[in-house]
């Protein structure tokens, strides 16, 4: 691919069974990055796929030279195959696109200019009634559940974002499972990062189907981010609990990390 400069940025797609879905989405990402005139690492994690996710993955990391995949040799789920792929990033920045081809990416050169003035971007669906009534009802509620925990009033806490991978990795919990990611976020947020919020365009799944709206699981998805406002928390509303001071605390140490890292190139160069 023909670019003027690299993105300090990886694209990291989580595909499980999305053999109809999963090039179309690794094609965009290609498109967007042609179009701004820019190159970045894709970095396609399949998460034990059944179907014929893995051979496709195969195929686009031979089609495009920036692309690579990573195959779990079965489903460990999705917080444990995002933690993976940002563990395996290189970049300084990653940002986690569903293979699904919901997210339109010629939205994300809304993001670009912000790369680096911020530690997280936040996406948020500029037409979220495209994936019908009942998501747009369930995100509402996650919002309206999340404000209540923890005073968090980002309007898409875990959709795409744009993070740090070595603050990622500081505030990742050990727990699996799809609130592994909105825990992080929460950390994130919590822990003093700064952040903005892009308006982003999505459209409506053209195959397959939506692994989101579950009731039994989102019920217990409810009785699970409780717990984490337990650990976090800690006994009582007011009061800060350890954990949350403990994150300001590794921000703390980030922060100081990147500057000592850059004091360290500063006196390298000539």
């Amino acid at each position: 691919m023909a670019s003027s400069e690299s993105l300090d940025l990886t694209f990291v797609v989580i595909a499980y069974n999305e053999e109809e879905l999963l090039e179309a989405t690794v094609v965009e990402i290609q498109a967007l990055l042609e179009s701004v005139g820019k190159d970045a690492p894709v970095l396609i994690m399949d998460d034990g796929s059944t179907d014929a996710t893995p051979a496709i993955a195969d195929e686009l990391a031979r089609r495009f030279d920036n692309t690579r995949c990573y195959h779990h040799p079965q489903n460990v789920g999705q917080w444990a195959n995002i933690r993976k792929g940002v563990e395996l990033v290189e970049t300084t920045y990653q940002v986690v696109i569903p293979g699904d081809n919901q997210f339109e990416m010629s939205s994300f050169e809304r993001f670009l200019p912000f790369l680096g003035q911020y530690d997280i971007i936040f996406g948020f669906p500029n037409n979220e009634y495209e994936r019908g009534q009942k998501r747009v009802v369930l995100s509402h509620l996650w919002r309206l559940y999340l404000l209540a925990l923890f005073g968090i009033s980002v309007t898409y806490l875990a959709g795409v974002v744009v993070s740090p991978r070595d603050l990622v990795l500081r505030m990742a919990p050990e727990n699996d499972g799809f609130l592994g990611w909105y825990e992080t976020a929460v950390r994130l947020v919590l822990c003093g990062a700064s952040y903005i919020q892009i308006p982003f365009e999505i459209r409506d799944r053209i195959a397959g189907e939506s692994k989101a709206y579950r009731p039994l699981r989102n019920l217990q998805d409810l009785q699970r981010m409780g717990r984490v406002w337990w650990r976090i928390k800690g006994k009582g509303v007011l009061p800060e609990g350890r954990v949350y001071q403990e994150l300001r605390q590794e921000y703390r140490d980030y922060q100081r990390a990147l500057e000592q890292r850059a004091d360290g190139v500063d006196s390298a160069a000539p």
